[in-house]
């Protein structure tokens, strides 16, 4: 298995991505709606929505690479490593036609991940 703890520091570059597919306000209202954190100072909400972000676009990152054959995957981390974003935007474009899937799956679980903490916490 590829060691896809390097493809976190690169990790914004999929920002750039993961907005054009999804629209974060959108997210961010639901999130904080489902969460019930809509009384929080904007400062922390805004902290904690950019945390639900990094995370999702690291299991994003770990599900794309863990599809992507030997191959394409080094291209992939060179690529993200020397922050070549007309390649990675090959890669994504020729081998990820599922970015949207994946993206609704993880929000999804992470929504569901949080509630169940919120739930935990008020009992």
């Amino acid at each position: 298995m590829r060691d896809t703890r390097k493809f976190f520091y690169g990790g914004y570059l999929f920002t750039y991505f993961i907005f054009m597919v999804v629209d974060r306000k959108s997210i961010e209202q639901n999130i904080i709606a489902l969460l019930g954190i809509e009384a929080l100072p904007i400062d922390q909400k805004i902290a904690l929505i950019n945390k639900m972000v990094d995370l999702i676009e690291q299991r994003v990152i770990v599900r794309i690479l863990q599809n992507l054959p030997k191959e394409v995957g080094d291209q992939f981390a060179e690529a993200v490593e020397k922050e070549h974003m007309d390649i990675v935007a090959r890669i994504m474009k020729e081998h990820v036609s599922h970015l949207a899937v994946l993206l609704d799956e993880e929000i999804e679980r992470l929504k569901h991940e949080m509630v169940g903490v919120v739930e935990t916490l008020g009992t």
